[in-house]
């Protein structure tokens, strides 16, 4: 479905605007198949992280307290830039 054919009270919008965007002019199968095998990349990726990432972060030598400070380092900067 085009961009300008979306309701803008439809939820997601936005998605759906870049989504329909980066896949324009392909037909309904090739668009259905590169969201299921973005799906299917998200799960591996999560996966491995979930069953390997303590193996991950101790290899590299970051403890959990320096994740957690990094990470709400990121978010306050994320956060003061808006």
């Amino acid at each position: 479905m085009p961009p300008d054919q979306i309701r803008p009270d439809a939820p997601n919008t936005r998605n759906r605007k870049f989504t329909s965007g980066i896949t324009e002019g392909q037909d309904d199968r090739t668009r259905n198949e590169q969201g299921k095998m973005g799906v299917i990349y998200m799960i591996a990726i999560l996966g491995t992280f979930l069953l390997a990432g303590t193996l991950i972060i101790s290899f590299f030598g970051i403890s959990l307290p320096g994740v957690r400070i990094a990470g709400g380092i990121l978010i306050g900067r994320v956060a003061f830039m808006r």
